[in-house]
C-alpha cells in the first residue's frame, strides 16, 4: 500500500511540474505571438503610410 502511495505522489509531483511547465510555454508563447503581431501592425503601417 505504502509503494503505491508514493508513486501517486511521485506521479502527482512530476504532473505538476509538467503542467507548470505547459503554462508556462503557453505564457511564452503568447507573448511571442504578442510581440510577432505588434511588428506586423508597424510594418503594415509604414505600408499603408
Amino acid at each position: 500500500m505504502s509503494k503505491a502511495k508514493t508513486f501517486f505522489r511521485t506521479l502527482q509531483q512530476i504532473f505538476s511540474a509538467v503542467f507548470k511547465l505547459l503554462m508556462m510555454g503557453v505564457y511564452m508563447l503568447s507573448r511571442i505571438t504578442e510581440g510577432i503581431s505588434k511588428i506586423l501592425a508597424k510594418i503594415s503601417e509604414k505600408f499603408i503610410d
